[in-house]
């Protein structure tokens, strides 16, 4: 998930919601000292569960953390549980920070950790309370991510012991959400995101303090796996792959981790069983978002082979019937063959036509195209970082 907000008419009359709480939750940028904020326009969506499915999205930390003295515990691996939302549209996990359970967001797509926290008052959502924890510090600084459209969500910088599948980082850094400028932050399913993207190894001089980096040393291999399931809860891997996940081989590719993320390239792609057409696509494995976003020509040629599929003007998505026979789309990422299914496609139903759905596949912005969850539940993933970071894919049993 990076910031990439498509605020579609008939979704959410953001505008009018916004006016009511903007006075009380408005966020004046300029009056904080020792404050990083980031604003990036680069694209990237997730779909919010619900009656109206929204495409929004939730800021990526482009900017370096204070450095704080950590350490981190000596566990030769872990696992944790990746579960759905409705219609696989975020995946959760559950993790703690000072003695603290949170149902975070598992998102590849960016690198800070963040949760409410108690100054928010929510009823739905878990807090942070640095108060109630032994091993909470405050940084002494604050952090700010905005969304194209003007969402914003500001909090205090902490550092504190996180514990996530039985890996435990002491001095992790932590932000606290305390002001929000929209409540479509408060109607998401999850208290937070956890982000295990790549570092941004070209900004700034200030070495990041992600979780990633703290235990990739610590770890067998510094790797992880992701095996998310249809409807169904998955699981992560950190620091071994599991052999009973997938079938055939691990076919390695290179990373561009120039931005932080883990961007790789597409080659080629086949539309059920027609004719192969040779691309040259770099996309971002994110498992915070929830749809794949690929090139107009790769969206047109898809929803070609489906009769009855359709742009959606009032959502401005493209929409098939959903009992449509789709077909699958296979891409080609290196020697790998990924397939995703026809049975993966149709997703929520739409809003003013409940017998047509929403596509999985939907057209992406130049230079930030997308495999979301819809994609990588479909496969065996395997982030490996390092000094030479790449991704690989295995099939396995759907």
């Amino acid at each position: 998930m990076q910031p990439w907000i498509m605020f579609f008419s008939k979704l959410l009359n953001v505008a009018a919601i916004y006016s009511i709480f903007a006075e009380c939750l408005s966020i004046p940028q300029q009056n904080y000292k020792n404050t990083f904020a980031v604003r990036r326009s680069t694209p990237r969506s997730s779909l919010i569960s619900g009656p109206v499915p929204v495409l929004s999205s939730h800021g990526k930390f482009r900017k370096s953390l204070p450095d704080n003295a950590s350490t981190t515990a000596a566990t030769s691996t872990g696992t944790i549980v990746l579960s759905p939302t409705d219609d696989d549209h975020d995946y959760l996990t559950p993790i703690a920070i000072g003695g603290q359970t949170f149902n975070v967001l598992f998102d590849t797509g960016s690198e800070f950790l963040w949760v409410f926290s108690s100054e928010i008052g929510t009823s739905n959502h878990e807090e942070y309370d640095p108060s109630k924890s032994t091993t909470s510090k405050a940084a002494g600084s604050k952090w700010e991510v905005c969304y194209d459209g003007g969402r914003c969500v500001i909090g205090d910088l902490y550092t504190d012991t996180v514990s996530v599948g039985g890996i435990t980082v002491d001095g992790q850094a932590v932000g606290a959400a305390t002001q929000l400028n929209s409540v479509d932050f408060l109607n998401d399913g999850f208290d937070g995101v956890f982000g295990l993207s790549l570092h941004q190894k070209t900004f700034g001089k200030v070495p990041e303090t992600t979780f990633l980096d703290h235990i990739e040393a610590k770890l067998p291999a510094p790797l992880f796996t992701v095996d998310l399931k249809k409807g169904k809860p998955g699981s992560c891997d950190f620091g071994f792959v599991d052999e009973s996940k997938y079938t055939g081989d691990v076919i390695y590719v290179p990373v561009d981790d120039s931005q932080g993320d883990w961007a790789f390239d597409v080659t080629g792609y086949t539309v059920g069983t027609g004719s192969h057409h040779a691309t040259s696509v770099r996309v971002i494995a994110d498992t915070g978002t929830a749809f794949v976003f690929v090139p107009q020509s790769i969206v047109d040629d898809y929803y070609a082979a489906i009769p009855g599929a359709f742009f959606d003007s009032e959502e401005s998505l493209y929409a098939l019937p959903c009992d449509s026979n789709a077909p699958s789309i296979t891409f080609d990422i290196g020697a790998f063959k990924a397939v995703l299914p026809g049975s993966f496609i149709a997703s929520a139903r739409t809003d003013d036509n409940p017998s047509n759905c929403l596509g999985g596949i939907q057209t992406g912005r130049q230079s930030d195209f997308i495999l979301g969850s819809l994609f990588l539940k479909s496969q065996f993933v395997v982030f490996k970082g390092g000094n030479d970071p790449s991704i690989g894919f295995a099939a396995k049993p759907l």
